[in-house]
C-alpha cells in the first residue's frame, strides 16, 4: 500500500470519502495491471489448448471445457426477479416504475435467469 500511495497509483483516502472504508481507486499503471491480469486469466480459461496442457501436465481427470465469459444485463423484469427469489422485500430494491424494471444487486440475478423456460436438448449428466 505504501508503495502504491508513493507512486500515486492507489488512492485510499479519496475512495474512503466517496465509498467508505475498504475501498480504493486504482490509477494509471495499477489500473492497467488489473486489466492485464484479467485479460491473462481470460486468455487461459477460454483457450481449450492451454487448458488441455494444464490438465495433462498436472495429471488431472477433468473435462476440457473452456470458460464462456458473459456480461449480463444489470436490469431485470419483476417476473424473473421473483422466480430467482430475489424480488422481496421490494422496498429494498431499486425500481424504475416507468419501465417496471429492477436494478440487480449482483450478476446471479440475471445469469440465473438466463436460460429460464428453456428445455435441455442434450443430457448434461450421463
Amino acid at each position: 500500500m505504501d508503495i502504491g500511495k508513493k507512486l500515486d497509483i492507489i488512492d485510499i483516502e479519496r475512495a474512503a470519502k466517496v465509498s467508505g472504508s475498504r475501498f480504493n481507486y486504482l490509477k494509471g499503471e495499477a489500473a492497467l495491471l488489473e486489466f492485464a491480469l484479467v485479460q491473462y486469466a481470460f486468455s487461459v480459461l477460454t483457450d481449450e489448448n492451454i487448458l488441455k496442457e494444464i490438465i495433462e501436465k498436472n495429471k488431472l481427470d477433468v473435462a476440457v471445457k473452456p470458460f464462456v465469459p458473459v456480461v449480463p444485463p444489470v436490469l431485470i423484469k419483476p417476473g424473473p426477479m421473483e422466480r430467482m427469489a430475489r424480488l422481496e422485500p421490494r422496498e429494498e430494491r431499486y425500481h424504475i416504475p416507468t419501465d417496471d424494471i429492477y436494478l440487480v444487486g449482483s450478476a446471479e440475478h440475471t445469469l440465473g435467469a438466463m436460460h429460464m423456460d428453456e428445455c435441455c436438448k442434450k443430457k448434461i449428466f450421463p
